[in-house]
């Protein structure tokens, strides 16, 4: 498993989810995204934040299992009256990556005995908004233009 050096940086990860959480609603995407749509940041927080911070998590721990933590309608039900758009999405979960290798970086969510393999670490958050990325853009392509449907059609 490639991830193995991760699995030992989940606790330092997940014990600083608000320093996390802080830090991703401070950039500058995010805060636009908040008021383009006139979400209150606890409902944000509550509502979609908290499960994407997870999201990442889980797919760390567990070395990407299939489908499992692929967006789902259900992840953006709470923005079901608000019309997003999938750039807005994107660009939520690629600040939230920029957050994690910040504090990566700066030491701030890693113990002293991890910070020796932060470089492979920066690599594996990476896979990990890689494989996200595709997600959101998969989910987008299914939900809002049918492609298997077209799909089927063509063939």
């Amino acid at each position: 498993m490639y991830l193995h050096n991760l699995q030992t940086v989940l606790p330092d990860f997940k014990s600083n989810q608000n320093l996390i959480l802080t830090r991703w609603m401070q950039k500058h995407h995010v805060v636009q995204f908040l008021q383009n749509y006139k979400v209150k940041p606890i409902y944000f927080i509550q509502e979609y934040a908290l499960r994407l911070i997870s999201n990442v998590i889980n797919m760390v721990e567990n070395d990407f299992p299939s489908h499992q933590y692929m967006v789902t309608k259900e992840a953006l039900v709470s923005f079901s009256d608000k019309d997003i758009n999938p750039h807005d999405i994107f660009c939520l979960y690629q600040s939230l990556k920029d957050v994690c290798i910040e504090l990566i970086e700066e030491g701030n969510i890693l113990s002293s005995p991890i910070i020796l393999n932060k470089d492979r670490i920066i690599i594996d958050i990476y896979k990990v908004f890689e494989r996200l990325t595709h997600d959101i853009l998969y989910f987008y392509a299914e939900e809002f233009f049918d492609i298997n449907s077209e799909y089927t059609q063509a063939m």
